[in-house]
């Protein structure tokens, strides 16, 4: 069994190629983030309509990203999850400085009902058949999921 210690904060970092080798040009998403503890009442508490920093998440491409007819220029953003209402997220990317911000809303799939994630947790991963797979960026909290899916422009 694991040692436990309190309220665990750390670095995560999860890295998707769609090139073998990592090289300069590689291909590649990294996302990174602080892991926190899933708070239902904070996360009940924030108005609909605002955002969360989702751990001060940071996603990076070293290519330009197309998801689902938003596309996503190569650089760095700040992932956001956005409470729509009660009950539904979604995830926008932010970036720019204070001065000239630019938030893209890539279209989301929201699901509840899944094993309670007691902390943050962000992903990226491919899901589908051989012939047809999807990559994803998701994030699970509570019992929900978020996420919407990235393929090279």
């Amino acid at each position: 069994m694991g040692s436990a210690f309190a309220h665990p904060h750390f670095p995560k970092e999860t890295t998707f190629r769609w090139d073998r080798e990592d090289s300069p040009e590689a291909r590649k998403i990294t996302v990174t983030h602080i892991t926190v503890p899933y708070n239902e009442i904070k996360a009940g508490e924030l108005p609909a309509g605002e955002s969360w920093h989702l751990g001060f998440a940071k996603l990076r491409t070293t290519v330009d990203l197309e998801s689902g007819g938003t596309p996503i220029a190569a650089g760095e953003y700040e992932l956001k999850g956005k409470r729509e209402a009660e009950d539904r997220w979604s995830l926008e990317l932010v970036s720019g400085k204070e001065e000239d911000r630019k938030t893209l809303a890539p279209k989301c799939e929201f699901e509840k009902g899944f094993p309670v994630a007691h902390h943050l947790s962000i992903e990226t991963h491919p899901d589908g058949e051989k012939e047809s797979t999807t990559v994803w960026v998701s994030v699970m909290f509570g019992d929900m999921r978020v996420r919407f899916p990235v393929a090279p422009n």
